[in-house]
């Protein structure tokens, strides 16, 4: 039909045919031809979009939204007959359900988010103890696809949660560093220049403790240092802990106790899903600093 309709077109159409071919082949013949041709053009053109249609799959995920997206836009971009072409092969029922239950998906995905973030707006109630939970909750927020993340209507509370949080983990940090013996107390000089010890195993947990959740700060909140140093007393605390870390480090139990919380932690750590994975990876860049610096204390440790 193609060539036949080509050939035709070469020769000027069926009005540049000689009188003797038009005896062979009627006006009426070739507009069938040209029907027939339209209808080949439209045939093609649905198909085109049945195909990106089956293309979404039986199973609809929050990760299908391209791929409706795209059905649906080459739907739009039909003509109306075209249209009906899609709609009499089944296929544009397809696309309505798969639409429907995307958006049945994104919404519960959203008001899971709002419902998670929720538990936060007191944060007066906020403890320490929430971190991970809060943790987890960004996660889920982060896991949304861009589109959605403008309909989490009470992300602010999140996001004031997250800095009532900072505050209350640099508070911490700097009550553990004030409850440390000064560095002079450790290491007590008489008048003479004599030094004595005055390290005791409860002082080197103390001070390897007080450095984990120090360095976990730092980790977490990249630039607290100096927003520590930026305190009154800031700079003298940070000193302090330092050399009374250089003291304590000589000391058999530092290194154990300074990786205690993050040993504990990978030992107990569930199963990865998508609400924790980012810790996940958190603790393995935290375990291969600590192996580079205390490699073979971990490789002990089964």
């Amino acid at each position: 039909l193609a060539d036949t309709l080509a050939m035709l077109n070469q020769l000027g159409g069926y009005n540049g045919l000689t009188q003797e071919v038009k005896a062979f082949i009627s006006e009426e013949c070739v507009n069938k031809l040209n029907a027939c041709a339209a209808r080949i053009v439209d045939l093609e053109a649905a198909n085109v979009v049945i195909e990106k249609i089956n293309a979404i799959g039986d199973e609809i995920t929050l990760d299908s939204e391209q791929a409706i997206l795209a059905a649906r836009q080459a739907f739009d971009a039909l003509t109306d007959t075209q249209k009906q072409i899609v709609e009499e092969a089944g296929a544009k029922a397809i696309l309505e359900a798969a639409e429907a239950a995307l958006s049945s998906l994104q919404n519960a995905a959203v008001q899971n988010v709002v419902d998670n973030i929720a538990q936060f707006s007191d944060l007066e109630g906020i403890v320490l103890a929430d971190k991970e939970v809060l943790q987890d909750v960004r996660n889920l927020y982060e896991q949304l696809p861009e589109s959605l993340k403008s309909q989490v209507t009470n992300l602010n509370v999140l996001i004031a949660a997250e800095a009532h949080m900072k505050n209350l983990e640099i508070a911490n940090v700097i009550n553990m560093i004030e409850n440390l013996k000064a560095p002079e107390e450790l290491m007590i000089t008489d008048g003479e220049g004599n030094v004595t010890e005055n390290v005791t195993a409860e002082d080197i947990t103390a001070i390897a403790q007080a450095k984990a959740a120090y360095d976990d700060l730092c980790t977490d909140y990249p630039g607290v240092a100096d927003e520590i140093k930026a305190l009154e007393g800031g700079e003298s605390l940070l000193n302090k802990l330092a050399n009374d870390v250089n003291i304590a480090s000589q000391y058999e139990g530092y290194i154990e106790a300074y990786l205690a919380d993050m040993i504990s932690e990978i030992q107990n750590f569930p199963d990865v899903d998508d609400t924790n994975i980012t810790r996940a990876e958190e603790l393995i860049g935290k375990y291969d600093i600590a192996h580079a610096q205390s490699g073979a204390y971990l490789d002990s440790i089964e």
